[in-house]
């Protein structure tokens, strides 16, 4: 695989239709970097919410991006116990800015 995919995938200029493909890539390390788009629509990222992977899934707690509802089903992951505290850090910094 290319590396550039990698670049392509992260970056917030990337066009929706490839971010959908690159949602969607059979490796996890490119859909990694897709759940970490900040401009990826919230679609892909509630698909990438409930991937196999749970590198992906914590991608996606991490993403600024990522809306209450999805951080919330995250941080109810029984799975990893990492992604749940990844998940809830992200939604409590939420709450105290609009605090």
């Amino acid at each position: 695989m290319k590396k550039f995919v990698f670049f392509v995938a992260a970056n917030t200029n990337t066009y929706t239709k490839d971010l959908e493909k690159l949602a969607q890539d059979e490796k996890y390390t490119v859909r990694l970097m897709t759940a970490q788009n900040t401009n990826i629509p919230l679609e892909y990222l509630a698909k990438l919410s409930i991937d196999n992977n749970d590198k992906v899934r914590l991608s996606v707690a991490h993403n600024p991006s990522t809306p209450e509802n999805i951080l919330n089903e995250l941080i109810n992951d029984k799975s990893n116990l990492l992604l749940r505290v990844a998940a809830a850090i992200n939604l409590e910094k939420r709450q105290n800015c609009v605090q």
